[in-house]
């Protein structure tokens, strides 16, 4: 698939995230994703599993199977590979240089913030896994007031600049896809993190775990299948 050029908010997610130090210092987010994913997924042992945008590979990192992790930044990898050594499989590469129909699941994990086409990026999703096999993808619901106020603190800064996705934008291109869960968590906006200090990360797992709270969160996990049939 020919490569599409750039635009200012890929290539300033590039930029922030070519310094994973930077990036991983101090971040309950995701620590707390981390413990969603492998929550949701339960027993992976001997599955196959693409990590599309996979940073240092965190999120991975409880999962059991045949891992192939998979990011634009040769800085993350680097980090993924001393996290990992001969357990994984890495590719640094564009999240669209996947093989196609060759996994039982994919995670894409704080990466529709930071494209432009988000109908590409799941489609890339769609094409690396088999029929029937799961997908976990992770949003930034702008239709969410603390959605909001998050894009609008970090775009603050300068550094990045979130696509304004919703739940349901997100679910409309979700072609091929059945829903089968939503996990919805993170309420301390961006910025505001530091001032909680060690106590985010609990409090966050507490809205993940409390119903009335988690309905506004700002971010949602969602749990989909791939379809058996060709759409």
């Amino acid at each position: 698939m020919a490569t599409l050029p750039q635009s200012a908010r890929e290539t300033r997610a590039q930029t922030y995230f070519s310094k994973p130090a930077r990036y991983l210092r101090r971040n309950h987010r995701v620590k707390l994703r981390a413990e969603l994913v492998a929550d949701i997924l339960g027993d992976t042992a001997g599955k196959r599993i693409i990590d599309l945008g996979c940073g240092d590979g965190s999120i991975s990192e409880a999962l059991h199977g045949s891992l192939t992790l998979v990011d634009s930044s040769p800085g993350m990898i680097e980090v993924a590979r001393r996290r990992f050594g001969k357990r994984a499989r890495y590719v640094c590469a564009d999240l669209h240089a996947v093989e196609p129909e060759a996994h039982d699941i994919a995670l894409c994990i704080g990466v529709l913030a930071h494209v432009d086409d988000t109908a590409r990026t799941l489609d890339a999703a769609y094409r690396s896994l088999r029929p029937g096999g799961l997908l976990i993808l992770q949003l930034s619901d702008h239709s969410q007031a603390v959605g909001q106020l998050n894009s609008f603190l970090v775009s603050l800064s300068g550094k990045l600049h979130y696509r304004r996705t919703t739940l349901k934008s997100v679910l409309d291109r979700c072609h091929g896809f059945e829903l089968l869960d939503c996990r919805r968590h993170f309420l301390i906006p961006a910025g505001l993190q530091r001032l909680c200090g060690g106590a985010a990360l609990p409090i966050e797992r507490l809205v993940a775990r409390t119903p009335w709270l988690a309905d506004h969160a700002a971010d949602a996990m969602l749990l989909l299948r791939k379809h058996h049939f060709i759409e």
